[in-house]
């Protein structure tokens, strides 16, 4: 998603989080590989296994593309929709591996939240 705003806006918020995203990323890799779990991820821009990310991202694409602050809304979305997962992820957890990553990764789009919330207040 990110990758898609930062193209369509060229906005710095949209480059610095793609970025940070990214390395997140690398941090669930690892997990992944270390639990020998299947990577479930699609090298392809926009396309995703589950049905309902692929429904999630053609609607926020949809909205992200009309104006910039509603590009800046969608990734406030998106940060909410991820910090509540990671908020029960870490309530059922009882793995130090998993709930630090999950730690980490809550902290992250606590982070990327305040920079939506910033521009949006512009």
């Amino acid at each position: 998603m990110y990758t898609f705003l930062d193209e369509k806006w060229n906005h710095q918020v949209f480059n610095n989080i793609k970025q940070s995203e990214s390395r997140h990323g690398d941090f669930v890799k690892g997990l992944l590989d270390q639990y020998n779990i299947k990577d479930p991820y699609i090298q392809s821009k926009g396309k995703y296994v589950n049905v309902e990310m692929q429904k999630l991202y053609k609607e926020l694409t949809t909205k992200g593309s009309q104006s910039l602050k509603d590009a800046f809304i969608v990734g406030a979305i998106i940060e909410d929709m991820d910090i509540a997962d990671l908020d029960k992820l870490m309530a059922s957890g009882t793995n130090k591996d998993l709930l630090e990553v999950y730690d980490n990764l809550n902290r992250g789009s606590r982070n990327h939240m305040r920079a939506f919330s910033r521009q949006l207040l512009c």
